[in-house]
């Protein structure tokens, strides 16, 4: 579980002004050696009058959001849900099923109900290397019949 806020204000002798708040819960269900269930909740919401676009809640792309082009969605307040089953084959190789859920709003709404989210669905043949992971996703959403992604490598 993560929680970040940041604040800025004249106050705090800042150009801007805003608040932002995100949490993130994750965990992860061993079912059997070689099966595991990923979770995750996120919410994210942000105020203030001089928003700049990298302060807004954003998701898509591979890793924050399967079916979806990166920060395809923005908004003053996301939230999303993910699940995910890995069947790990052989060592250090694996395939993971990926089903989300997720909607971003210029208003507030409750973390907790959905009224028009976005739900994404992908299949990922991974593997880990001496430079790390490298997987090939084929993926689908309600905005895109079909995406590819291709990850070789550790993200700085």
């Amino acid at each position: 579980w993560s929680n970040r806020f940041d604040i800025a204000g004249r106050g705090i002798r800042s150009h801007l002004s805003f608040r932002r708040f995100e949490t993130n819960l994750s965990w992860h269900i061993p079912v059997h050696p070689r099966w595991t269930i990923n979770n995750t909740i996120r919410y994210t919401g942000v105020s203030g009058n001089e928003l700049v676009p990298t302060l807004l809640a954003q998701f898509g792309g591979h890793d924050l959001f399967i079916g979806l082009h990166p920060y395809e969605y923005t908004g003053n307040y996301m939230k999303m849900i993910r699940s995910a089953i890995q069947f790990e084959w052989m060592p250090r190789r694996y395939l993971t099923a990926t089903w989300n859920m997720g909607q971003t709003d210029k208003r507030y709404t409750s973390p907790y109900r959905f009224n028009k989210p976005v739900h994404g669905a992908g299949l990922t043949l991974g593997m880990e290397t001496f430079i790390g992971p490298i997987e090939l996703s084929g993926m689908t959403s309600d905005e895109h019949a079909f995406l590819t992604y291709l990850n070789i490598g550790y993200k700085f």
